[in-house]
């Protein structure tokens, strides 16, 4: 994904595989934070915003554990 020169990542993936990246890249970057490339995806396709939807699932999780 980031060697593609669009970073329209609806353009290159579709609904709702778009969403799905989104989901997986913000829960691998909170699960391995020292791995850049998850972030990076972030950034380039999704404005550095993380899926707010993961976050709360993430919380959620680690309140009850």
């Amino acid at each position: 994904l980031l060697d593609l020169n669009n970073d329209n990542i609806s353009e290159v993936l579709g609904y709702p595989d778009d969403l799905k990246v989104k989901s997986c890249m913000t829960l691998f970057h909170y699960a391995e934070p020292n791995i850049g490339l998850f972030k990076q995806v972030i950034d380039k396709y999704y404005n550095g915003e993380f899926d707010i939807n993961t976050i709360n699932i993430i919380g959620r999780y680690n309140e009850n554990r």
